[in-house]
């Protein structure tokens, strides 16, 4: 897919491995936050909710680091490259959860889908600031 750049410009490509770059990162941090959760909700005392809210903020923190990733990997454009990842991030998920027999595509799609691309949108003008 090519987008446009300066005018009279080179048109810039959207580098589909700073995608996969961010995707992957996404999933790694989502493993590693619910290992560390884990954890925590093994050797401590904390009460459910608390857990759930944990649960909950970790996860929006997955496709905010594949965000990053792939912004930074693109070094352009990286509210474009950091969305699309993290977007990409829910929907495999969605997608996984779907094909486990669990929920999946409920009332929540457009919410999660909408997060999903603001964080990674988020994370993408941060990883090229960076």
């Amino acid at each position: 897919m090519r987008t446009r750049s300066e005018p009279g410009g080179a048109p810039r490509a959207i580098s589909p491995w700073a995608l996969l770059r961010g995707l992957l990162f996404a999933f790694l941090t989502a493993g590693l936050l619910a290992v560390a959760l884990t954890l925590v909700a093994h050797f401590s005392r904390l009460s459910d909710p608390v857990l759930a809210r944990s649960g909950f903020f970790a996860g929006l923190l997955a496709p905010l680091a594949g965000g990053m990733a792939a912004g930074r990997s693109a070094e352009q454009m990286g509210w474009l490259h950091g969305g699309l990842a993290g977007l990409g991030y829910v929907l495999l998920l969605l997608l996984v959860d779907w094909a486990a027999g669990g929920a999946g595509m409920g009332g929540t799609l457009l919410r999660d889908a909408g997060l999903g691309l603001a964080l990674g949108a988020l994370g993408g003008m941060l990883g090229v600031a960076l």
